[in-house]
């Protein structure tokens, strides 16, 4: 009779807690659902510096009923009407930027969505004060990715977001994301995502660079001939830091002379010679191999800069140059030289002259000796990166001349 009790028991708690497993996991899918409709969704957001010490934060959401839509004409892109912008921006001042995440959610009755933003953008005038701290929030953000482009204005963020004009019936995210695959694919300048961004943040002997966007007016003409004028998104260039700080935008000589420092020109075009009135010809860039080696002196440090680059001839636009000419050919590849040691001297030029590491020089020194690193780390910046030297070595191999070798000539 006992045994029989016992197994009624041992049945009882088999049975309750087999029923426990089936009601969590009928309820574990669906415990934290927030309908679609319930949702935010934030494709880009712009930090500026407030009154006293506050921020300014600008939220770009996108409102889907309205992707495809048009005034005057049915949705799905067949009413012939103008295209409604398918975003809205709400603008909120607080003391932070957590601060103003939670004013946002309080005025709209959506909750924020950061699992589609696209893009951070960093007003001048915050970022010279420091990036860091306005960008901890998101670092700290689960839906937040570490592919979002991280962008610091000329001006504004605000009137990026606000004034800026994106392609018909798109959004500004969009309109950057299409802008940044075609300055990668020309090697004009890097684009730099969260995750890139931190990681240069705390790696030692190292201060980041961000692309920079500014507004351009851009002046066309209408079916009807009329004049029509808008402000379009510009990107290129890039900001430099120091310690977080926003310092000073390179020019585009400088930019150019980062990515061939980087390691990663391939795909860009070199017009030799530089700086000439009448150019030679255009040269494409297929690879291109960079190596810095630091060496330590007694009165300082020599970084060796070594760049291999693999081309071709993109167009000749000197009617004598005659590419079936191996001196010809060695020619353009020796103009195609100095215009890269041009690039990259002024980007060398530049770090010296502010003071900031935006190519990494101190990190090659942390790599390579890291006691001596840690002696000279706290001065680097400022006693030892100005007087550095530098050994600039680049090699150009033209490997092809196109479908032609002769420029084109009219027949006598």
């Amino acid at each position: 009779m006992k045994r029989q009790l016992v197994s009624r028991c041992m049945a009882k708690r088999i049975y309750l807690f087999l029923i426990i497993i089936l009601l969590a996991g009928m309820c574990s899918g669906c415990w934290d659902r927030v309908e679609i409709e319930q949702l935010a969704y934030v494709t880009a957001v712009g930090i500026d510096s407030a009154d006293s010490d506050g921020v300014l934060v600008t939220f770009q959401t996108v409102i889907p009923r309205m992707l495809g839509k048009s005034q005057g004409g049915g949705g799905g892109g067949g009413g012939g009407g103008v295209p409604v912008k398918p975003y809205a921006n709400y603008s909120v001042r607080a003391r932070n930027v957590s601060d103003a995440v939670r004013m946002f959610e309080l005025k709209n009755p959506r909750s924020a969505m950061f699992k589609t933003t696209t893009v951070i953008i960093m007003g001048e005038d915050e970022a010279r004060k420091s990036m860091l701290p306005s960008l901890d929030f998101f670092t700290r953000k689960p839906m937040m990715r570490r592919s979002v482009w991280v962008l610091v204005a000329k001006g504004r963020a605000e009137d990026i977001l606000l004034k800026g004009e994106p392609e018909p019936g798109s959004f500004p995210a969009q309109t950057f994301r299409s802008i940044f695959q075609r300055r990668q694919e020309v090697s004009v300048i890097l684009p730099v995502n969260f995750g890139q961004f931190l990681s240069k943040v705390e790696r030692s002997g190292i201060d980041p660079f961000i692309t920079a966007i500014k507004l351009a007016p851009e002046v066309s003409r209408a079916a009807d001939g009329t004049r029509v004028e808008k402000q379009t998104f510009e990107i290129s260039s890039m900001g430099v830091l120091k310690l977080g700080r926003l310092v000073s935008f390179l020019e585009l000589s400088e930019s150019r002379g980062v990515v061939w420092m980087e390691g990663r020109a391939a795909g860009g075009t070199v017009t030799v010679p530089a700086n000439a009135e009448k150019p030679w010809a255009s040269l494409l860039v297929s690879s291109e191999r960079s190596k810095i080696t630091p060496i330590i002196t007694e009165n300082g440090f020599i970084f060796n800069i070594e760049i291999e680059v693999e081309g071709y001839v993109s167009s000749v636009q000197k009617g004598d140059i005659d590419l079936n000419k191996p001196d010809d050919m060695r020619l353009l590849e020796q103009e195609e030289e100095k215009a890269i040691y041009q690039e990259v001297m002024a980007a060398v030029n530049k770090s010296r002259e502010l003071h900031s590491d935006f190519l990494g020089l101190g990190g090659k020194i942390y790599e390579t000796n890291p006691k001596l690193w840690k002696e000279i780390n706290q001065t680097w910046r400022d006693e030892w990166l100005p007087n550095v030297q530098t050994e600039i070595t680049v090699s150009c191999k033209l490997t092809r001349t196109g479908l032609t070798a002769e420029p084109v000539k009219p027949i006598p």
